[in-house]
C-alpha cells in the first residue's frame, strides 16, 4: 500500500490468508479430540477467521506517525486510511516487507500533560507503561507542522539514539507477528500485558470503533498465527 514493492506489484491488502477455509466454520477435516466436528470447535474456527478478515480489512485512521504522516514519498499526508497490512504486508507472516521504523506512540510517556495527540494519549492509556525515565528533546522541527520547533517527551529516542536525527526519534521497527502467543508481554517495553490490550491500544490510536465482539475475533487471529 505504501508503493515500496521491489518489483512494482500492485498491493494486497489481504496479506493474511492462512484461515480463508475456516470462514463461516469451514473445513471439516479439522476434528475436536472426540473426533467430532463440535459447534464450539466450528465457532473457535469462526473467530479465528473473522480476526484475519478484521486484520485484512478493518479501517484505521492513520495520522501523527513519524516515518508515515512525514514521508515526503507518500505526500506527507496529514492523515490517512489503512488497514494493520498497511504496515503488517508481508504474505501471512506479518513483518513489514522492507525496513521501515515507525512511531506509532508506544514510546511516548503516559504521564499527565506530556502528550498533546489524544488519539496516542487514549491508546496509551490502554497500556501497563512500566515507569521508565522521560527524556526531553528540544529543537527538533516536527514533522507535522512546517517545520516549527517542538519539544518532544519520550521514553525511548528509537532510532534517533543510532543517527541522531530529529526525524528518527521515538522511531521503532514493528515485530513480527507470527507466535504472538509465546512472546507476552507486548511491545517493545511489555505495555501489553495482553494481546486484548495490544488490540486496544490499536483502538483508541487509530480510531478503529471495533466492538468487544471483533476485539475478541482480532485477538482469537492474533493467537492463533
Amino acid at each position: 500500500m505504501l508503493g515500496a514493492d521491489p518489483d512494482g506489484i500492485a498491493f494486497d491488502e489481504s496479506s493474511m490468508t492462512l484461515f480463508a477455509a475456516w470462514e463461516n466454520g469451514g473445513n471439516t477435516r479439522y476434528e475436536d479430540n472426540d473426533g467430532r466436528n463440535s459447534l464450539e470447535g466450528r465457532e473457535a474456527r469462526r473467530d479465528i477467521a473473522a480476526g484475519e478478515v478484521l486484520f485484512n480489512t478493518a479501517s484505521l485512521t492513520i495520522s501523527a506517525v513519524r516515518g508515515l504522516n512525514d514521508s515526503a514519498a507518500l505526500g506527507n499526508p496529514v492523515s490517512f486510511k489503512g488497514t494493520c497490512t498497511t504496515c503488517h504486508d508481508s504474505p501471512n507472516v506479518g513483518n513489514h516487507s522492507l525496513p521501515l521504523p515507525l512511531d506509532i506512540g508506544i514510546g511516548h510517556t503516559p504521564r499527565p500533560g506530556f502528550e498533546n495527540d489524544p488519539n496516542v494519549a487514549k491508546g496509551i492509556a490502554e497500556l501497563d507503561e512500566p515507569d521508565l525515565p522521560v527524556f526531553l528533546v528540544r529543537g527538533c522541527p516536527t514533522p507535522f507542522s512546517a517545520g516549527q520547533p517542538v519539544s518532544f517527551y519520550t521514553t525511548d529516542l528509537g532510532k534517533g539514539m543510532i543517527t541522531g536525527l530529529c526525524s528518527d526519534l521515538n522511531r521503532l521497527k514493528g515485530p513480527i507477528l507470527r507466535g504472538l502467543a509465546a512472546r507476552a508481554p507486548y511491545f517493545h517495553n511489555g505495555a501489553a500485558a495482553t494481546l486484548l490490550q495490544a488490540v486496544n491500544f490499536y483502538n483508541q490510536r487509530f480510531a478503529m470503533n471495533l466492538t468487544d465482539e471483533q476485539k475478541n475475533q482480532l485477538v482469537a487471529f492474533l493467537n492463533s498465527l
